[in-house]
């Protein structure tokens, strides 16, 4: 019995039934009802729910950790235990306290010094960090931290899927879950303890929030999005660049979009008056997750250190005197935010200018043209080849420009802030422009689908075709490369940074060298010493990392070396 669909979505509708009997081949027709379409939908979609949910447990289990996990684990796991929010200040503390709930219900090896007593500096916060994960078993604390960080993931899933049928339809939101649930940026991003994945569901949230309180302004919808942009802000210190998209998100639709019979300066005004509550509201979640706590440090009644002095020690010195810094250190002589989060500000600040490596050349600052090239060669074909038809059904379909506006506009203002700056060290930093962008290339693949019959087939074809692709590089998510760029065996080749290793690797290395029977090995990697051994049998050499972050002496390395050498590709980078 063959099935083929030739009505509304590519998925379902009127079509034609084969029915074999013996020799005998009888034709009818037939048309879905409500029932079964309804059926179909629910099945497919807990389908792609439970494939991403498999791809992001396998990822969690079969890599190591990365190079910033331990330090985000160690400092999650001191703001549980005593509101000690002088470890990590560089980052807000939503997605580290989520990651490490599982850490609260086991007794656990802690760092040399009581909890809360000090501002831990970066080097002892990486260093020690490391030595937290091996004393309490680096596999159960990281993947434990990691699979509760992953429900950030899942939650950007469950939103992309309700967007997409809000705004679009439910054949579209069906697409779009495809498209998310075998995106290889969004499983090696969505499965780490890192704050990439918070910052992009927590403000596609916010986005979509503000989307549906534009639509009909009630008091639940108005909550709502001060919760948003809570979450939002307790995710990442970019959300400060979301915090001004949102608010021209929330004019350009009052001035655009929004049909009354009220004065256009009135309105103005009354959205202005709400985005200022959303965002009050948001502020007081924010200073929910420092437990309503200005001092950094639990016991602190006194600032401890300026932000200047922050900036000398923990970055580009000559960073004190930009304009930002002085900001900066004008909000920490006041009580508007939490020491420990003007302290992330001046942390962005210090770390604002990394080294670029693209296409075999160093630069010494961020270029323009690295992430378009990072969009295009990280992204799977799925979505580069169908976000065109979402801006061509923009084009011939205007009742859906408001939809446009709020997926289109903040992906190009992050997208060129991103671009202009000089921080160009992943495709991750661009991270939430995904959901927005597969929403729009799913409206535009079902609109197609829709006009042109036989695209339906083509549709699924790419669908099926992606997904065999992402699952065929399991688990080198981190390292992904699109066939156009010939797959993550090619990834070194264009990037030197977190587009193709952050210490993720080292368990896949020590199973090939068990399976070619390498035991006489020296490797340099791009991952913390105090951890080196604990999961791989090499020797280590002498590395940029290795050489920060070693509490211990580096090992002697003889002028000549015999045997198998094991390189990290970002090991020139650093």
């Amino acid at each position: 019995m063959l099935l083929c669909s030739q009505e509304g979505g590519p998925y379902a509708g009127k079509g034609t039934l084969l029915h074999l009997t013996g020799s005998r081949m009888e034709i009818k027709n037939f048309r879905w009802n409500d029932r079964q379409k309804e059926i179909f939908f629910v099945a497919a979609a807990v389908f792609l729910l439970a494939a991403f949910t498999l791809q992001l447990v396998y990822h969690a289990i079969r890599t190591s950790a990365t190079v910033d996990e331990p330090d985000h684990i160690l400092a999650g796991h001191r703001h549980w235990q005593c509101g000690d929010f002088g470890i990590n200040p560089e980052h807000p503390p939503l997605l580290k306290l989520l990651a490490t709930v599982p850490l609260n219900f086991r007794e656990l090896s802690e760092p040399p010094w009581e909890c809360g007593s000090q501002l831990t500096s970066k080097f002892d916060a990486f260093s020690y960090g490391s030595t937290f994960l091996v004393e309490n078993g680096v596999d159960w604390v990281v993947i434990s931290a990691r699979l509760a960080a992953s429900l950030m993931s899942l939650l950007l899933a469950l939103l992309v899927l309700s967007a997409t049928w809000e705004m679009f339809g439910r054949w579209e939101a069906l697409t779009a879950l495809a498209i998310v649930a075998f995106e290889p940026n969004l499983i090696a991003h969505g499965s780490i303890v890192t704050t990439d994945m918070a910052i992009s569901a927590t403000s596609f949230g916010a986005i979509y929030a503000l989307y549906r309180f534009g639509k009909d302004p009630t008091w639940l919808r108005f909550a709502v999005s001060g919760l948003a942009f809570g979450l939002m802000l307790g995710a990442k210190h970019s959300a400060v660049i979301f915090v001004g998209i949102l608010f021209v998100l929330l004019i350009g639709d009052t001035v655009l979009f929004r049909r009354s019979d009220v004065h256009l300066s009135r309105r103005i005004i009354r959205q202005t008056a709400a985005f200022a509550g959303m965002f009050v509201i948001g502020l007081a979640i924010l200073w929910s997750f420092y437990g309503f706590r200005y001092y950094a440090i639990p016991s602190a009644t006194e600032s401890t250190i300026s932000v200047a002095d922050y900036i000398k020690e923990n970055g580009r010195p000559e960073s004190v005197a930009s304009l930002p810094a002085q900001v900066t250190a004008a909000i920490s002589h006041t009580p508007v935010l939490p020491e420990s989060y003007v302290l992330g500000m001046a942390d962005v600040i210090a770390w604002g200018t990394r080294n670029s490596w693209i296409f075999g050349r160093s630069y010494t600052t961020g270029q323009w043209f690295y992430f378009p090239i990072a969009f295009l060669v990280k992204t799977s074909l799925a979505l580069l080849l169908l976000l065109p038809l979402g801006l061509v059904y923009l084009l011939f379909n205007r009742e859906k420009w408001r939809e446009g506006m709020f997926l289109l506009v903040p992906a190009i203002i992050l997208f060129l802030f991103a671009s202009s700056s000089n921080f160009t060290t992943g495709v991750r930093h661009i991270l939430p422009v995904y959901p927005l962008l597969i929403v729009l290339a799913s409206a535009g693949a079902i609109w197609l689908c829709r006009t042109l019959n036989v695209f339906r087939y083509a549709l699924v074809a790419l669908l099926v075709f992606n997904a065999i692709a992402t699952v065929k590089a399991a688990p080198s998510y981190l390292a992904y490369a699109n066939v156009l760029w010939g797959g993550y065996e090619n990834t070194h080749r264009i990037f030197v940074d977190s587009n193709t290793d952050t210490g993720q690797s080292m368990k896949l290395i020590s199973e090939y060298l068990a399976r070619e029977g390498v035991q006489d090995c020296w490797i340099a990697v791009f991952m913390h010493p105090e951890m080196i051994r604990s999961v791989q049998p090499c020797r280590p050499m002498p590395s940029g990392v290795r050489i920060m972050m070693s509490r211990n002496l580096i090992d002697p390395v003889p002028s000549v070396i015999e045997g198998t050498v094991v390189l990290s590709a970002p090991t020139p980078w650093w």
